[in-house]
C-alpha cells in the first residue's frame, strides 16, 4: 500500500525522534499507527476521527501552529450551536481519548490551543476516494 511521507522542517527539543518514529494514518483516519506499534481503529469513532484529522491537516500545512479550541470545534462539530462550554467540554473529552489510545506524546498543548508536536513525521495512506477519480 503506497504512502505519501510528509516531513515537518523542525523538531521539538522534549521529544526525541527515537520516542516517536512516525505517525502512520489509514485512509479517512479509520486507524493510525506510531511507528511499529499496532495500527488503533478509529472507524467507528467518528469525533476521534475528525479531530485526529484536522490536527494532521493543520500540520501539514504548518507543523508549528496550533488550532484554538474553537476553531477545533468548528472543524469536528460544523455548525453546531452548542453553549461554548459545552462544545469545549467535548473537545477536551476527545482530545483525552486520542491521548488515552496512543497519541499522548504527538498531541500537545500550543498558545492555547492543541498541536501535533512539530517533529513529528506523518504519513497518509491515500483516501480511496481521491484514487478512483
Amino acid at each position: 500500500m503506497p504512502t505519501e511521507t510528509l516531513e515537518p522542517t523542525q523538531s521539538a527539543s522534549h521529544l526525541s525522534s527515537e520516542r516517536i518514529a512516525a505517525l502512520e494514518l489509514g485512509p479517512e483516519a479509520e486507524w493510525f499507527r506510531i511507528g511499529a506499534a499496532p495500527a488503533v481503529d478509529i472507524a467507528r469513532r467518528g469525533v476521534l476521527k475528525r479531530v485526529l484529522l484536522a490536527l494532521v491537516k493543520a500540520h501539514l500545512c504548518a507543523p508549528r501552529r496550533s488550532l484554538s479550541t474553537e476553531e477545533l470545534v468548528q472543524n469536528v462539530w460544523p455548525g453546531d450551536r452548542s453553549a461554548h462550554v459545552s462544545a469545549r467540554n467535548r473537545l477536551y473529552f476527545a482530545i483525552n481519548a486520542l491521548r488515552e489510545i496512543g497519541l499522548r506524546d504527538l498531541i500537545v498543548r500550543v498558545d492555547g490551543g492543541y498541536a501535533l508536536w512539530e517533529g513529528a513525521v506523518v504519513r497518509a495512506q491515500p483516501n480511496a476516494r481521491s484514487q478512483n477519480q
